[in-house]
Protein backbone atom coordinates (compact mmCIF):
# COMPACT_ATOMS: atom_id res chain seq x y z
CA UNK A 1 0.00 0.00 0.00
CA UNK A 2 0.95 3.24 -0.38
CA UNK A 3 0.43 6.68 1.43
CA UNK A 4 0.64 10.19 0.76
CA UNK A 5 1.96 12.53 3.17
CA UNK A 6 1.86 16.36 2.83
CA UNK A 7 5.21 18.37 3.97
CA UNK A 8 5.54 19.05 7.47
CA UNK A 9 3.51 16.02 8.85
CA UNK A 10 4.65 12.97 10.69
CA UNK A 11 4.89 9.69 8.56
CA UNK A 12 3.79 7.95 11.55
CA UNK A 13 0.32 9.77 11.36
CA UNK A 14 -0.35 8.25 7.66
CA UNK A 15 0.38 4.57 8.41
CA UNK A 16 -3.57 3.58 9.78
CA UNK A 17 -3.05 -0.14 12.09
CA UNK A 18 0.67 0.23 12.37
CA UNK A 19 1.93 -1.24 15.39
CA UNK A 20 5.19 0.53 16.97
CA UNK A 21 7.14 -1.44 19.30
CA UNK A 22 9.90 1.24 20.13
CA UNK A 23 9.04 4.94 18.44
CA UNK A 24 12.52 5.70 18.41
CA UNK A 25 13.93 4.31 15.43
CA UNK A 26 15.10 0.99 17.99
CA UNK A 27 13.65 -1.53 16.27
CA UNK A 28 12.70 -1.26 12.92
CA UNK A 29 9.35 -2.63 12.51
CA UNK A 30 7.83 0.36 11.01
CA UNK A 31 10.32 0.63 7.76
CA UNK A 32 8.90 1.70 4.30
CA UNK A 33 10.00 2.58 1.63
CA UNK A 34 10.52 6.08 0.27
CA UNK A 35 9.55 6.54 -3.12
CA UNK A 36 9.44 10.13 -3.62
CA UNK A 37 9.94 13.47 -1.56
CA UNK A 38 12.12 14.25 1.57
CA UNK A 39 12.09 13.76 5.27
CA UNK A 40 13.84 14.59 8.27
CA UNK A 41 14.68 12.68 11.07
CA UNK A 42 13.88 13.88 14.84
CA UNK A 43 16.54 11.25 15.97
CA UNK A 44 19.34 9.18 14.19
CA UNK A 45 17.71 5.76 13.63
CA UNK A 46 19.45 2.48 15.77
CA UNK A 47 17.92 0.03 13.27
CA UNK A 48 20.34 -0.59 10.03
CA UNK A 49 18.36 0.80 7.12
CA UNK A 50 19.32 -0.22 3.31
CA UNK A 51 18.24 2.73 0.62
CA UNK A 52 15.25 4.10 0.31
CA UNK A 53 14.08 3.05 3.60
CA UNK A 54 12.49 5.07 6.22
CA UNK A 55 11.45 5.22 9.90
CA UNK A 56 8.19 6.51 10.21
CA UNK A 57 7.97 6.34 13.64
CA UNK A 58 11.40 8.92 13.53
CA UNK A 59 10.52 10.77 10.18
CA UNK A 60 9.19 14.10 9.17
CA UNK A 61 8.08 15.05 5.69
CA UNK A 62 10.19 18.25 4.51
CA UNK A 63 7.90 18.14 0.90
CA UNK A 64 4.94 15.69 -0.11
CA UNK A 65 6.37 12.31 0.32
CA UNK A 66 4.93 9.03 -1.09
CA UNK A 67 5.72 5.97 1.20
CA UNK A 68 4.99 2.44 0.37
CA UNK A 69 4.39 0.02 3.50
Amino acid sequence: MKAIVPNGIALKDFLPNHHYECRSGFCGQCKCRLVSGTIKLTQQPICELKTNEVLPCISIATSTVIIEY
